[in-house]
This record gives C-alpha cells, structure tokens and sequence, in this order.
C-alpha cells in the first residue's frame, strides 16, 4: 500500500489492486488507515479459528473421558484439580461465545494466565 500525489494534484491510494482518488493526503492517508486497520481486524479473526474448533474438540474430551481428573492424573503439569476445572470451564464459555450461547460473567484471564505457565 502506498500514497501518492498525481500530476493533476489529486492524491492517490493504492491498496495494491486499485487506485484510490482523493483531493487531500489526509484523506488518502485516512482511508490507508482504515484498509490497515480492517485487515488487522480480520488476522485477529481468522487467528480464532483453530482455537474455536480446538477448544469445542477439547472440551468434548474431557468428557467422553469421564468428566474429571485427578491430582495425579495432573501431577505433571503442576495444576490442581480447581484451576483445571476452571480451564474446562473458560474452554465451555468459550465454545458457548462462538456458538451464540448464553455466556457466565468471570475472570477467565485467570485460568488462560495460568494455562500460559503450566504443562510440559
């Protein structure tokens, strides 16, 4: 993406496919921005997608498995039963956000955070 200004005065955006006409650099450098700033929003976006599927995946195993662990099912990871539970819950919230669903107020930060530390 680039500015520039054509003999003729007017200033010219070009996004790398088309050629955008403005009578101000203010304007052509506004309008840069919000091509910026719409694909910065749809990088973070498309980076949702492996996580909503793995978290919905994740969530379905734990219970197909039975729906509990134990300190020693956990030992290696350093986590306690609580604080994993409460992963299994921020994985379920997060499933539920995707899907349109209800979602339960919490610090989910908390159990991500932790996530973050933990494990192998």
């Amino acid at each position: 993406m680039r500015i520039y200004q054509s003999s003729d005065g007017k200033w010219i955006f070009f996004d790398g496919k088309t050629k955008h006409f403005f009578d101000t650099e203010k304007e052509a450098l506004n309008a840069m921005g919000k091509v910026k700033m719409v694909n910065e929003v749809l990088s973070v976006i498309k980076m949702l997608v492996e996580p909503m599927e793995k978290a919905a995946d994740a969530w379905q195993l734990y219970w197909d498995l039975g729906g509990s662990v134990s300190e020693e099912d956990l030992s290696a990871t350093g986590l306690t039963t609580d604080e994993f539970a409460g992963m299994i819950t921020t994985l379920e919230q997060f499933k539920k956000f995707c899907n349109n669903e209800a979602v339960a107020t919490a610090a989910y930060r908390v159990h991500i955070n932790k996530a973050k530390v933990s494990g192998q």
